[in-house]
């Protein structure tokens, strides 16, 4: 099995801890709580923001972004309030 291939199910692992296993019901006595992250992804000197995600943890917001971005060789994810302004949007020139 290539290294690729165990990190994958790693992560899959984690998610699937994340998630309840039962059905969250309305009204019910289970309680989520989301959170807001940044997620950044590393090259050799520098760290780049990639986007804002909302999860349960930092694992699964970094699971998103790898879905929507693809692999990077390092990824962080920082919680962010929820009273905080949105990320500027970069306009490129």
């Amino acid at each position: 099995m290539t290294p690729e291939a165990i990190e994958e199910q790693v992560k899959a692992a984690k998610l699937a801890q994340a998630v309840p296993k039962e059905t969250i019901k309305p009204g019910g006595s289970e309680q989520v709580k989301l959170r807001r992250w940044l997620v950044s992804f590393g090259s050799a000197q520098e760290w780049y923001p990639v986007g804002e995600f909302v999860a349960i943890d930092a694992d699964s917001a970094i699971s998103r972004a790898i879905e929507v971005f693809g692999a990077a060789t390092r990824h962080q994810a920082e919680e962010i309030p929820w009273d905080a302004a949105p990320l500027p949007k970069l306009t490129c020139r």
